[in-house]
């Protein structure tokens, strides 16, 4: 998974190890250390790019449960009538980031992060382990 080039390039963004505690800080952490292809307010969307010319499109979703605010970061897969869903399975079972899920039609490899008191490597180890994953 080594090589994946989202991070901004450009030579005065210098990435910031900082608590980050909110959907609103979060997103403006992500914003300024990753490439954003699209930001709706509430999703924000990347595509991460592999040394190997694969790239992979990642999702992240801001949420409220209750009184607490988690993130969630997805990546589509393949579509569902596209994938071989015990094999998939089975090789997720063995991983310790992520899940599988199911958005529209797509089986989506995602994991869910708690926001209080988060480190800014709870959101990029996640992110890009979802990303080479899927």
């Amino acid at each position: 998974m080594s090589g994946w080039t989202s991070v901004r390039s450009d030579a005065n963004c210098e990435r910031v190890r900082a608590q980050v505690a909110t959907w609103y800080q979060t997103r403006e952490y992500i914003k300024g250390n990753y490439r954003i292809s699209n930001d709706d307010g509430n999703t924000l969307t990347l595509l991460f790019g592999f040394d190997d010319g694969r790239s992979q499109m990642v999702l992240i979703t801001g949420h409220n449960i209750g009184a607490s605010e988690w993130m969630v970061i997805a990546s589509p897969i393949a579509k569902s009538w596209e994938i071989n869903l015990s094999q998939a399975l089975e090789r997720v079972g063995g991983m310790v980031v992520g899940g599988l899920g199911l958005v529209g039609d797509y089986v989506v490899l995602e994991h869910a992060v708690a926001l209080a008191n988060v480190d800014a490597n709870e959101i990029d180890e996640p992110m890009r382990l979802i990303a080479g994953s899927a």
